[in-house]
């Protein structure tokens, strides 16, 4: 993985927890969180070609929302284009409500 595109995922994870007004308790195990979000996110994407293969926006958002709601016990849904949720669905193991 290159260095920045996990520096990409990674600030692409703050912003959005910082959109849902996401606090763990404790801002370095938050940061911590975050990093190893990334690197997950990364690894599942390694090979993905963004704009070919799927959206990037939407999957790093899909993918943040549901990681932070999952560590907070709050419940999760998605927005995103119908092509988006199909893949990610299979991909994340998501099952709407």
């Amino acid at each position: 993985m290159s260095n920045y595109n996990l520096l990409e995922a990674l600030a692409d994870i703050a912003y959005i927890a910082g959109n849902l007004k996401y606090y763990g308790g404790d801002s370095r195990g938050d940061i911590a969180t975050f990093i190893e979000l990334a690197k997950e996110f990364e690894k599942i994407h390694k090979k993905t070609e963004w704009g070919v293969d799927e959206d990037y926006i939407d999957a790093i958002t899909a993918f943040a929302e549901r990681k932070l709601h999952e560590i907070l016990g709050t419940p999760f849904t998605l927005e995103l284009k119908e092509s988006t949720i199909t893949k990610w669905a299979i991909v994340y193991d998501y099952k709407p409500a």
